[in-house]
């Protein structure tokens, strides 16, 4: 699959880097810089121009929010598939005409959803709102500079315990390099305590935990694949792990399925 990438909005950017890492070829960018990651490309300015060159396949629509519904409607016109950023506009009716425009064209259209939106998150949210709350909420990842900042979580920490209210910086120097780690401390409006720790190193899983006086859940990504792996210990001190895609109850432990978002390197494929 030959693609383009239009915008520069930082998911337009991983789901670029995804594709390219699975093979396929980043060809032509329109309004952004070329990518560190892409070689001989062709840079164009006018999304007519970039529409015009035949080795694009598909589209990354990644502009702005005030112009991406009109760059995706133009690009479905033109008879070729989309990733789109999510929202698509900031009128929900321009998604049922993005999904109306789709079907007459027949040309795929893959939503690129923030990891707030995962099902697992929503899940994980649901479940400590459930205890009441809970005390301390961590989080442990690799640093991740793609998007041209280290710690892209935010809104994801927002979904499950809402507002924040407080944010300190740690790090080893005054100046910041690439493989030292990174170290936040925080506190939502609701009281409860934020650690972030960033780790340099891509192999470092994405890891949350969220811990009470008697429970303590973990979520094991959703990563690269968008899976997600469950570590929740009872107040009775039964734990159990799963990520399997099975529902049921066994007095102290609970097991639920997991929603899988379409993976953003197979989604294409």
């Amino acid at each position: 699959m030959r693609f383009a990438l239009l915008g520069n909005h930082p998911d337009g950017l991983a789901m670029a880097r995804a594709l390219s890492a699975a093979g396929k070829s980043l060809v032509a960018v329109c309004e952004t810089p070329v990518p560190d990651f892409a070689a001989s490309i062709r840079p164009y300015s006018d999304i007519e121009d970039l529409l015009a060159d035949p080795a694009v396949e598909t589209v990354i629509v990644a502009g702005p929010l005030e112009k991406r519904f009109e760059q995706l409607r133009r690009v479905l016109q033109s008879e070729r598939g989309a990733f789109c950023v999510h929202p698509c506009d900031a009128k929900v009716d321009r998604a049922y005409e993005a999904a109306w425009i789709q079907g007459e064209t027949k040309q795929s259209l893959v939503p690129l959803l923030p990891n707030s939106l995962h099902g697992a998150v929503a899940r994980f949210a649901e479940i400590v709102r459930g205890w009441g709350g809970f005390s301390l909420l961590k989080w442990e990842s690799a640093i991740d500079t793609s998007n041209g900042n280290a710690f892209g979580g935010w809104d994801v920490l927002r979904k499950i315990g809402g507002e924040i209210v407080e944010v300190s910086g740690f790090a080893s120097g005054e100046e910041v390099t690439p493989s030292d780690p990174l170290l936040f401390h925080g506190k939502f409006e609701s009281g409860s305590l934020i650690q972030v720790v960033l780790l340099p190193g891509s192999h470092f899983r994405q890891r949350i935990a969220a811990h009470s006086i008697a429970e303590t859940l973990e979520l094991d990504g959703p990563g690269k694949t968008r899976s997600a792996l469950w570590n929740w210990t009872t107040p009775c001190g039964a734990a159990w792990k799963d990520a399997r895609p099975a529902i049921w109850s066994t007095g102290t432990s609970t097991k639920m399925r997991l929603a899988k978002e379409p993976s953003r390197s197979s989604a294409a494929e």
